[in-house]
């Protein structure tokens, strides 16, 4: 289906960042300029490859070749549909997948539920101001959602 293509003009980082190495961590993603709460640094979804099947997701990652599989194997995280609450697997395709956790008490970047400023389906967000050069750090409890392997049998 042509509507499920990424269409590679849009943009699924709205702010300038640079991906270097982050220690022991491997690579991050870092802020290029100041970053204010509450902005939207990354779509959810735009580059994001979604797979609803178990069966899917694996052609996916048998078509790959061994090292790049290894990679997506490490970006790939499971989440509930918020409509129908079905599982699915999902790839950051974009420099999202360097986005290392920050737990619960030291990300900077997700979104507040609560918030009716943020729309938590489309968007991520700056939780607190973001210095420049600084480390964007997800929050891993935030999405992804262990069952879900469970749930596609990809355990």
């Amino acid at each position: 289906d042509e509507a499920l293509r990424i269409d590679p003009s849009d943009k699924g980082i709205f702010v300038d960042v640079e991906i270097k190495q982050a220690g022991e961590k491997g690579r991050g993603v870092f802020a290029v300029e100041d970053i204010p709460k509450g902005e939207v640094w990354r779509s959810s979804y735009d580059y994001t490859a979604v797979f609803y099947y178990g069966e899917q997701y694996r052609k996916f990652i048998l078509g790959l070749d061994t090292g790049f599989a290894c990679d997506v194997l490490q970006w790939a995280y499971t989440e509930y549909d918020s409509e129908t609450k079905d599982p699915f697997v999902a790839v950051d395709l974009d420099e999202a997948t360097m986005c290392n956790d920050g737990n619960k008490e030291g990300h900077n970047v997700g979104c507040n539920e609560e918030d009716e400023a943020m729309d938590c389906n489309l968007y991520d967000y700056a939780i607190r101001d973001i210095k420049a050069g600084e480390e964007i750090l997800c929050y891993y409890g935030e999405f992804s959602e262990l069952q879900g392997w469970k749930d596609l049998n990809l355990e």
